[in-house]
């Protein structure tokens, strides 16, 4: 898959881009592939250094990460799994909730199914590989930590140890890599003490102390910090609240998705004013939920084309971000020390009924338009538009390494003469 390229801004030699690594040409050891432009397959330009100034280390990135594609705790249907070829091959499906052209979901609550298909195919949350590659895209997009999301109690241990040990091999490299919070909300004490036992405490059978981001001096988390009973969980982490989107705002709290425009700010427990969510598409309505609106033409959803009050026209409009690029610009003009994005490979969604309805009820994903996952994708065209798109503005908000130019030839005659080259280009 080739989608967009890469250039080394002084040297003019295209490198064009594939899903294996990004041709890293690194004047500094500050972030090693962020000096490199780029353009992406809409000719969108990422920016440089001249336009958004030196990177700020008062300025940070998390986005959402997910681990539960292929978990025994979320089966995906048998037969047919992706969303947006049912829609486009067999439509009649949705209207009837035992159809046997959900293959496998037919009848069945809780089958899953992937929106669209990842550039990578339909893959595990276990899977090392695609981890890896994630993980020096988001490194060497400028973001500094995952936020896994752990809501619902499960926390992962097998793919979470894939991921951390994905992590540690990019830092071993000398690399950057996102470090790893766990986000809690559902019975948040008590997954918050097993997160503890299984990661963090010395004797935790799953330990790599590299990949913990810190936050005030300690390890981050997020959840209901009053549920906490356990002494030494309440000494060893700094919380932050799980904040969702549809209840009063609290203060120290962590939102992981906006339902109203423009999107609020929210301060720490010592009243300054913190961080703010940006994400691809978002499902205030939530009655109909993602998939009433993609399946069902429900309103009151915002799909990836939605901008300035309005859905947008998904067929001309999807490829571009309009949706996210509305908040990246406000998030941007804010000014916080933190924005968080939603998300990068959520992918599937549970089929779930609705009382008597004969039709599906699909909460957090559904088609391409009603999704909110950057990690580059086959379907509708996607392919890495979202991800470049997420560069440029990471870049517009926390600023990038500069490039140093490259001084006039040299004839070299010995290996000594390089220590007179003052720029490196490594990989």
């Amino acid at each position: 898959m080739i989608f967009s390229k890469f250039y080394s801004t002084k040297m003019l030699q295209p490198l064009t881009w594939l899903f294996g690594g990004i041709g890293l040409l690194a004047a500094n050891p500050e972030s090693q592939a962020q000096v490199l432009s780029g353009i992406d397959g809409l000719k969108r330009r990422l920016p440089m250094h001249e336009e958004v100034g030196s990177s700020k280390e008062d300025k940070q990135v998390g986005i959402f990460y997910f681990l539960w594609q292929g978990d025994k705790h979320s089966p995906v249907s048998e037969n047919v799994w992706d969303l947006s070829k049912i829609q486009e091959t067999n439509p009649e499906v949705f209207h009837d909730f035992n159809h046997p052209g959900w293959g496998g979901g037919a009848g069945v609550t809780g089958r899953y199914y992937y929106w669209g298909e990842p550039v990578y195919g339909y893959y595990r949350g276990d899977d090392y590989w695609v981890h890896f590659k994630n993980m020096q895209l988001l490194g060497d997009a400028g973001v500094d930590f995952l936020v896994i999301d752990a809501t619902n109690t499960l926390i992962y241990p097998e793919q979470s140890e894939a991921l951390m040990k994905a992590i540690k091999t990019l830092l071993d490299q000398g690399k950057p890599a996102p470090k790893l919070v766990y986000y809690t909300n559902t019975s948040s004490g008590p997954t918050m003490q097993k997160v503890y036992e299984t990661y963090y405490k010395t004797s935790a059978p799953i330990r790599y102390p590299e990949t913990w981001y810190y936050l005030e001096g300690k390890p981050l988390i997020i959840g209901h910090s009053q549920e906490v009973k356990d002494p030494e969980v309440k000494k060893f982490f700094t919380f932050r609240e799980s904040q969702w989107p549809n209840e009063p705002q609290k203060q120290n709290s962590w939102p992981w998705i906006e339902f109203q425009r423009p999107q609020k700010v929210y301060t720490n427990h010592k009243g300054e004013r913190e961080i703010i969510n940006v994400s691809v598409a978002q499902h205030p309505n939530l009655e109909a939920s993602m998939g009433g609106s993609a399946f069902y033409g429900l309103p009151g959803n915002w799909g990836r084309s939605f901008r300035n009050s309005s859905p947008g026209n998904p067929e001309t409009d999807i490829l571009y971000g309009y949706n996210v690029q509305e908040q990246w610009d406000f998030a941007i003009s804010q000014n916080v020390p933190f924005v968080f994005i939603t998300g990068w490979n959520e992918w599937v969604a549970g089929k779930w009924r609705q009382g008597n309805s004969p039709r599906a009820l699909f909460v957090d994903q559904a088609n391409a338009e009603y999704s909110r996952d950057i990690e580059p994708a086959i379907t509708s065209g996607l392919k890495d538009h979202y991800y470049m798109q997420m560069v440029a503005n990471i870049r517009r908000y926390k600023g990038v390494g500069n490039v140093k130019l490259r001084p006039a030839f040299k004839t070299v005659s010995d290996l000594a003469a390089w220590k007179s080259v003052p720029v490196l280009y490594s990989d």
